[in-house]
């Protein structure tokens, strides 16, 4: 029997593969799984209702859809990316005081590779299903 987290991670290596993904279909799976991998905690409910699975509007990175911010269409890689340098944040400094700068950047850029990974060329403008836009 297959954990929760094999079942997240075999979602985003079949949303990787498909040539003509149904982000409604993957987002709706996505939400389920990633509670079931989790658990229903207020964060995590938070989570799911602002995360889903489809094409990016902005991307820095060259996939065309994953995990990304549902409202923006935001890549949550790009997210990642973007704080890569930034200063660690006073919260994360107090709760572990020997964290290095470049051990904060290591993380965010492991994060963001592993993130990448599950990324699909195919969801961009070509080969996309949103059955959403197609009503």
């Amino acid at each position: 029997m297959q954990t929760p987290a094999h079942k997240f991670i075999a979602l985003l290596s079949e949303f990787k593969s498909n040539p003509a993904p149904d982000t409604d279909h993957y987002s709706r799976v996505l939400k389920k799984v990633l509670l079931d991998f989790g658990s229903e905690t207020p964060d995590n409910l938070s989570a799911v209702k602002l995360v889903d699975v489809g094409a990016f509007k902005y991307t820095q990175l060259e996939q065309n859809g994953g995990l990304r911010l549902a409202i923006t269409q935001t890549a949550l890689t790009d997210v990642l990316n973007a704080l890569e340098g930034a200063p660690i944040p006073a919260q994360l400094k107090e709760a572990m005081p020997t964290l290095t700068q470049a051990e904060f950047d290591a993380v965010l850029r492991v994060a963001v590779l592993t993130l990448a990974a599950f990324e699909n060329q195919a969801a961009g403008n070509s080969g996309l299903v949103n059955t959403d836009e197609a009503r």
